[in-house]
């Protein structure tokens, strides 16, 4: 289910494929850069992902910059208001390369496919910022 965020086309750049009382999985298609990113609209996603705990799947993600990565640090601080961790899961290899290199794996929890039976079985607690998975 596509989060509609404006009548752009790109509205589409962020879904939520499954929600539970206390997990958002969702996904991140496309470009996330400056061009793209008026289209998405920070309050309605935070608002529909909720005080959960949020899995987002970047497989998808084509390209990020440092506007895009400002959407995911706010993002991540809205969570953490909450007492919640977005995780960030399935990075490419250019993408996990960007955050290498920037030193971001400090600040974001980076993890693979894995992680998502953790994640289900409630087991956050024992993730912690930086934690490579």
């Amino acid at each position: 289910q596509a989060i509609n965020t404006d009548t752009t086309n790109n509205s589409d750049i962020v879904k939520i494929q499954k929600q539970t009382e206390s997990i958002t999985y969702a996904s991140l298609e496309g470009k996330l850069d400056a061009y793209y990113i008026h289209t998405v609209n920070l309050d309605a996603v935070m608002n529909r992902f909720g005080a959960r705990d949020c899995l987002l799947d970047i497989q998808k993600l084509k390209f990020i910059d440092s506007t895009g990565l400002r959407l995911l640090y706010k993002l991540q601080r809205y969570l953490k208001a909450y007492d919640k961790k977005l995780i960030l899961i399935n990075p490419t290899d250019t993408v996990q390369q960007l955050f290498n290199i920037m030193n971001l794996n400090v600040f974001f929890n980076l993890g693979k496919t894995e992680l998502i039976n953790r994640i289900i079985q409630n087991d956050l607690s024992q993730i912690d910022h930086g934690e490579r998975l």
